[in-house]
């Protein structure tokens, strides 16, 4: 399954969790058909099936899949095609035959019915949005911690663009099992991060 995200593969880290794939590919951590081979094997003999998830701009064998000739609204290559080439390439790799197909995701997955949660969560953090502006509290934006609406300030917000080791598993290629408050704490203090997960 083929997700958008240009050159960081947020998207498609989140979506392949939540989704159930078995491996999430990442355009912040190339690898080898061969080691996704091994690893779609390895699967493979377990279950009887195989879920990829694929950013679009995931560098297959170093090369990100583009058509060259068509530009976006930004002027850069279109992207898109990495998850049929990735199909491709496994076939001959592994010779499991006709049992590979491939999936782009985009603005169906983007337009789903919302649940209740999704509408009550939208309006509420809606309202609160209204209120600081109503206040003069501007710089701030609104976000949801421990299950309350609350706003933090612009600087705070400032995430990192690209995904990190902290977030994804280079090894077992899917995202790594941690609570989310030990995820931010190790982004806050990416050294500290580095010297926990090298152990």
């Amino acid at each position: 399954v083929e997700t958008m995200g240009r050159e960081t593969g947020w998207l498609a880290l989140d979506a392949g969790n939540i989704g159930g794939a078995d491996i999430i590919l990442l355009p912040e951590f190339p690898v080898s058909t061969e080691k996704i081979a091994e690893k779609v094997r390895e699967i493979f003999e377990e279950q009887g099936h195989v879920v990829i998830c694929v950013a679009e701009a995931f560098p297959l064998d170093g090369e990100v899949v583009s058509d060259k000739n068509i530009k976006d609204g930004h002027g850069s290559a279109k992207l898109g095609g990495v998850a049929s080439a990735l199909a491709n390439a496994l076939k001959d790799k592994i010779g499991i035959g006709n049992g590979f197909k491939s999936e782009l995701v985009g603005y169906r997955v983007r337009n789903q019915q919302p649940n209740a949660s999704d509408v009550l969560d939208s309006k509420e953090m809606g309202a609160f949005a209204q209120q600081l502006a109503h206040e003069g509290a501007f710089g701030r934006m609104v976000t949801m911690r421990n299950g309350r609406i609350t706003s933090i300030n612009l600087n705070e917000a400032g995430g990192q663009k690209f995904v990190s080791n902290v977030n994804y598993d280079p090894e077992n290629l899917r995202q790594r099992d941690l609570p989310h408050n030990v995820v931010h704490l190790l982004n806050q203090n990416r050294s500290a991060a580095d010297e926990i997960l090298q152990r």
